[in-house]
């Protein structure tokens, strides 16, 4: 992106450059980003899409949370902090996750980056699919399902 730096373009994505202090409405159909004013310090090329790098085992295959792979999404560049929280939205009704154990929560789950490995779980407002969550750090984000590990411990990472 000219003056900016570079960016990535993502099939599915979106990537929109915010200037310094100004406010944003980002989306794509895998998600979406608020960025209200005030909450960016310097100019960034932000980008909301699928994920295109390959995550670590640990996380394809973490125990106590049910994420489907096509729910993930990249908000970018990873790292980016706020200085003021930004809301989030991530999932859709289209889109569903196949566990309903009798133990299950649903909620918004996250990686810092692609070298991360375990979810973390975030405050957030689901429904439909849907989750939304105020922010102060871009990763990986995905709606995920937070089920009984292999003993029993609801999100546990047994």
């Amino acid at each position: 992106v000219d003056h900016y730096g570079t960016a990535d373009v993502i099939l599915g994505g979106c990537v929109e450059v915010v200037l310094a202090g100004a406010a944003a409405e980002i989306e794509s159909n895998a998600g979406g980003v608020d960025i209200p004013l005030g909450a960016l310090q310097s100019s960034e090329s932000i980008g909301v899409g699928k994920v295109t790098e390959e995550l670590p085992e640990a996380i394809d295959n973490a125990t106590g949370v049910d994420v489907a792979e096509e729910e993930l999404v990249a908000f970018t560049p990873f790292g980016l902090n706020f200085v003021i929280p930004v809301e989030i939205k991530v999932g859709s009704a289209t889109l569903s996750r196949g566990f309903s154990g009798a133990a299950s929560i649903d909620t918004l789950c996250y990686i810092q980056d692609a070298n991360d490995t375990q979810w973390d779980y975030l405050d957030s407002k689901c429904s439909g699919g849907a989750c939304t969550a105020n922010v102060t750090a871009f990763g990986i984000f995905a709606v995920c399902t937070i089920t009984d590990d292999c003993n029993g411990d609801l999100g546990g990472n047994a």
